[in-house]
């Protein structure tokens, strides 16, 4: 097995990029339609959101493209994230985290997923 290369990062971690850079960097004014919950951690779509952020943000960061991260990547998860009306963050209340349900869904039949539409063309 080959050694794994490692990648160098700005910051060493998830947590640490978004309580030492994010929550520095993006100043909002709570209230009204925009929402955060400072146990974002507990949060697993946050998390999602949050982490492909950081991981665009390092690339950005090394490949000189931060007008593309602030558009394609930061400003459409932080309009998801901080909406009071459809974010992961939206039953929560300041000192008060609350999760939401996650989506319901139905066991589906595994033969739906045998149809030429679902299979690999190259048969791997």
């Amino acid at each position: 097995m080959e050694p794994t290369e490692t990648v160098e990062t700005v910051y060493s971690d998830l947590a640490t990029w978004v309580e030492e850079h994010l929550s520095k960097l993006i100043q909002r004014r709570l209230g009204g339609s925009l929402t955060w919950c400072t146990e974002w951690y507990r949060h697993a779509e946050a998390v999602s959101r949050l982490n492909a952020m950081w991981q665009e943000w390092e690339a950005a960061v090394v490949e000189a493209t931060m007008s593309g991260w602030w558009l394609y990547h930061c400003d459409p998860h932080l309009h998801v994230l901080m909406s009071k009306d459809a974010g992961p963050f939206m039953a929560c209340k300041p000192g008060d985290h609350r999760t939401l349900e996650p989506l319901p869904v139905a066991d589906s039949d595994a033969r739906l997923w045998l149809g030429s539409a679902f299979s690999n063309p190259t048969g791997d």
